[in-house]
């Protein structure tokens, strides 16, 4: 169901989570199969998701199995056979990662790459499914004060929402972590992503339309996956850059492209400058830790724990969040969830800072140049791919089962 803001009375008990983005549409999903009801408040006057391609490996896809999304991805979503990593500098392929039936036999479901709008496409379509969730829209959370019983929210506006949780799902950019966590700004990164999507008619002979390849290059580098089953190509490149703000979508000129790719491999260039349309953002981090929980307000997702995108797990992180949370929450009176969210922050803040240091690592080695650059691809070239592959094992092997049961938290 889908309200504007002012179409709803102004006090429910319902859980409240703000923003309609992957993570807050997760999590109303899981809770909503749980049995909660929840209401989604989400600042824009319609759903849409922004952006070009997404990466969900075998942990983000057991969950959307979980939660029954996957059926509407049929026809949207691909499953690469392999990350081919290439040197960005000579253009010599220096390994092929399996993923495709090795990966899915490894860890029990395949690693998938879609377009982010078709993603949050049957994310809505789930959610609509179930009639426990409602959608505000125009419905801008402003602040939130919690007391023991209940937290209230104030809109923009003034319109004000009570609800027995207050679940911080807006992003990275989260207006709960400054106003109600007291969290400092996060620190720019003196690095930028653009991003666009092309039709594989466009893309020039010797570059994969099949598989997810990664160009290397000392302080830039590319990636380049098929997205809407395999009929279009989602291509994300990082380069050094000023601070751009907020923003998510900023347009780039073509140009600007051509200009900081002239020494780039001719195969790799020559498909830079097919995309008519760019759009880029500016990579921000935490300086520091903070806290994700106030009484009965707690944040997930990029509000949480924002990792940086050479990890490709942002979003998969929000899909743990949300059955985590789900989980937790299943069968507890209102009156014990504060003491619920203190184990969510428990059982996931180690999870997900390591992911966000392995996605750090990962961004200073694409990056190396000389001596370290040359020593990086010797061994990418030396060691067996299913033994690099190995390494990961404890990123795609999770499973909510084992996180709960490690962390010996009753469901």
């Amino acid at each position: 169901m889908t309200n504007r803001a002012s179409d709803l009375p102004s006090n429910h008990s319902d859980i409240l989570i703000a923003g309609a983005g992957i993570a807050g549409l997760a999590t109303a999903l899981a809770l909503a199969r749980t049995g909660r009801a929840v209401t989604v408040l989400e600042k824009r006057a319609e759903s849409s998701e922004e952006g070009a391609g997404i990466q969900i490996g075998p942990n983000g896809m057991r969950i959307l199995q979980a939660l029954g999304v996957t059926s509407f991805l049929k026809g949207k979503i691909a499953c690469p056979e392999c990350i081919r990593v290439m040197d960005g500098l000579s253009g010599k392929h220096l390994t092929s990662l399996p993923l495709g039936r090795d990966i899915a036999a490894r860890h029990g479901a395949p690693y998938g790459v879609l377009h982010r709008g078709d993603l949050h496409g049957a994310l809505r379509t789930a959610v609509a499914s179930m009639p426990a969730v409602t959608i505000r829209h125009e419905a801008n959370v402003i602040a939130a004060r919690s007391s023991s019983e209940s937290v209230t929210v104030e809109l923009a506006g003034g319109a004000k929402m009570q609800g027995a949780l207050l679940i911080g799902a807006d992003g990275i950019w989260s207006t709960l972590r400054s106003t109600v966590m007291g969290a400092p700004p996060l620190t720019f990164t003196g690095k930028c992503a653009i991003r666009t999507v092309i039709a594989n008619d466009a893309v020039p002979p010797g570059i994969s339309t099949t598989d997810t390849t990664i160009w290397l290059r000392p302080a830039a580098h590319v990636v380049h996956y098929p997205v809407r089953a395999g009929r279009e190509l989602a291509i994300v490149a990082i380069f050094d850059d000023r601070a751009l703000g907020e923003t998510w979508s900023q347009l780039v000129e073509p140009a600007l492209i051509s200009d900081r790719t002239r020494s780039f491999p001719t195969v790799l260039r020559t498909l830079l400058q097919q995309p008519a349309q760019w759009r880029q953002w500016s990579l921000y981090t935490p300086e520091a830790p903070f806290r994700w929980i106030e009484k009965r307000v707690v944040l997930l997702g990029d509000a949480a724990h924002p990792p940086l995108p050479f990890l490709a797990q942002g979003g998969v992180m929000a899909l743990e969040d949300a059955i985590i949370l789900a989980e937790l929450l299943r069968t507890v009176a209102t009156t014990d969830m504060p003491a619920r969210l203190q184990d969510f922050e428990r059982i996931r803040r180690p999870r997900t800072t390591r992911v966000m240091e392995a996605s750090a690592r990962n961004g200073r080695a694409y990056h190396l140049d000389g001596l370290m650059r040359r020593a990086r691809n010797a061994v990418l070239a030396a060691t067996p791919a299913h033994l690099f592959m190995r390494q990961y094992d404890w990123l795609y092997g999770w499973t909510v089962e084992d996180a709960l049961t490690s962390a010996r938290t009753p469901v």
